[in-house]
């Protein structure tokens, strides 16, 4: 028997191996979709170098019988804010800023926590959820419809919600930030600071994460999507990730459901966009992710290997976490939280749900996004956790 006659019988081996698992996996998927109430998911298990397993379950359209592929596209609510730390460190890599910069260095407009008022906040603080800025159900509902439906879509609080929010004005970023952080803005308000200095206390914000992404607007001179179309999506080549809802096309745009009922919602998108609004396929979301784990082991291409270290590394010392951190999180980077062993960060929205995660030791990065919201409906967590379980069974498989 020749060399190359066992390594190609190797071979065949292990991909045999390999398609026999794909199908497997498929398989129980395929199940868990049909037994559970979600509407429609994408789910997938890769390395830095390779996409292992990928598929796409359940509708995409369901009242046009529309199956979900890895390529349509849906918001991904806070898995956006990866980006916000992505491009902050692209900016910290530039010369243009670094994480212990003051805010007021920056911005046109004063933020200072009226409570602390000599404490300064920096980008760090933003970037790790401990600038003592407040997020609020008001400021949420700052939501910027851009397609009106038929209002009986909706029930109770959330028909109450969408009819507020529906007459919302299109803002620029800088203007509704100004608006609601600085002194003399008109939606100002002392509330809107904890009654603490910041950098003490961790308190989960998409208005301090949209400030981070102003910032990098600010520096680059370019809008927050502009730089990441330009210095994430381009290099990447990723051709179904967008900011808005013109690109991409409409048609790949998956459509999203809320509630027990699974009612469709509108197709919209926020004034604070960079926290929550990034539109984007399966498919291109490996390839980020794939970028991210090339990053973590020092060959990513987006940064070099000591800003990715600085991106994805503990932010705080572990046995001085600040006060409030989430019990079901370890650690902090650059806007990518710490779970144990794996490093990511989850969504859920009007209509979304996202999970986004890798292992920091093997390497293997798993991915599940659908369009509608877990929590609306205490049944779709089991069913979610059965499938990412189902996931993980596999991904040492491949």
């Amino acid at each position: 028997m020749t060399k190359n006659f066992l390594l190609t019988s190797i071979l065949l081996f292990c991909y045999s191996a390999i398609a026999q698992n794909s199908n497997l996996l498929h398989e129980q998927v395929l199940q868990l979709s049909k037994q559970s109430g979600l509407s429609g998911f994408t789910v997938s298990i890769l390395n830095a170098d390779s996409v292992l397993f990928s598929g796409g379950y359940g509708y995409a359209n369901k009242e046009q019988n529309i199956t979900y592929q890895t390529d349509h596209v849906q918001i991904v609510a806070s898995v956006s804010k990866t980006w916000i730390g992505l491009a902050l460190m692209q900016c910290v890599e530039q010369g243009k800023i670094s994480l212990d910069t003051k805010v007021n260095d920056v911005l046109p407009f004063e933020v200072t926590n009226p409570n602390y008022p000599n404490q300064p906040i920096t980008v760090r603080q933003l970037a790790t959820h401990t600038s003592s800025i407040i997020y609020s159900i008001p400021a949420y509902e700052k939501i910027v419809f851009e397609e009106r439906p038929d209002m009986e879509l909706f029930e109770g609080r959330e028909k109450k919600v969408v009819k507020k929010i529906l007459k919302n004005p299109k803002l620029e970023m800088g203007d509704y930030l100004k608006d609601h952080l600085s002194a003399n803005g008109k939606n100002y308000n002392a509330k809107n600071f904890g009654n603490y200095p910041p950098g003490e206390k961790y308190k989960y914000s998409n208005i301090a994460s949209t400030l981070a992404a102003y910032l990098v607007e600010e520096v680059s001179g370019m809008s927050f999507a502009d730089f990441c179309q330009k210095n994430i999506s381009k290099p990447l080549g990723l051709k179904n990730a967008a900011f808005n809802v013109s690109n991409p096309d409409k048609s790949k745009i998956a459509s999203q459901y809320f509630g027990k009922k699974q009612k469709l919602t509108p197709l919209y998108s926020h004034n604070f966009y960079p926290t929550g609004g990034l539109r984007i396929s399966n498919d291109d979301l490996n390839l980020f992710l794939m970028e991210i784990i090339k990053g973590y082991e020092g060959r990513g291409k987006l940064l070099t290997a000591n800003n990715y270290t600085i991106l994805l590394g503990p932010q705080f010392h572990e046995n001085e976490l600040p006060e409030s951190f989430p019990k079901n999180e370890t650690n902090h980077g650059i806007f990518w939280t710490y779970r144990d062993e794996l490093i990511g960060h989850t969504g859920g929205g009007l209509g979304t749900s996202a999970f986004m995660f890798f292992d920091k030791n093997t390497g293997i990065g798993k991915i599940f996004v659908t369009n509608c919201e877990l929590e609306a409906d205490k049944n779709l967590v089991p069913q979610f956790i059965q499938v990412w379980q189902t996931l993980s069974e596999y991904e040492n498989k491949f």
